[in-house]
């Protein structure tokens, strides 16, 4: 039993710490670029974690750059190449942002 008790744990542990590929974005949110309605939103920072496994995707919204002075955050998904984001109710195009 100790065998088959360390051989799956070894095969979870494996599968945990395997490399997960995360893509970072960080992009300013311009009316221009990017057709939303809330004007509040105007000139503040879209940052986010693409993790490659998974469609949910976590995002902040901040007033700087380095993502500091955070104005919103949440969870959004993926769908077409594309991701939306709920507070100015738009959807960015993943081929236009890398």
């Amino acid at each position: 039993w100790h065998r088959i008790i360390r051989d799956v744990f070894k095969e979870f542990k494996s599968r945990l710490i395997r490399k997960v590929k995360m893509t970072n974005i960080n992009i300013k949110l311009t009316r221009d670029d990017y057709n939303f309605r809330f004007k509040q939103y105007e000139g503040m920072y879209f940052n986010a974690e693409i993790n490659e496994d998974s469609e949910v995707i976590r995002y902040k919204i901040t007033k700087d750059k380095e993502g500091t002075e955070l104005k919103e955050f949440g969870n959004t998904h993926i769908k077409d190449n594309m991701i939306f984001i709920p507070q100015i109710d738009a959807y960015l195009d993943l081929k236009k942002i890398k």
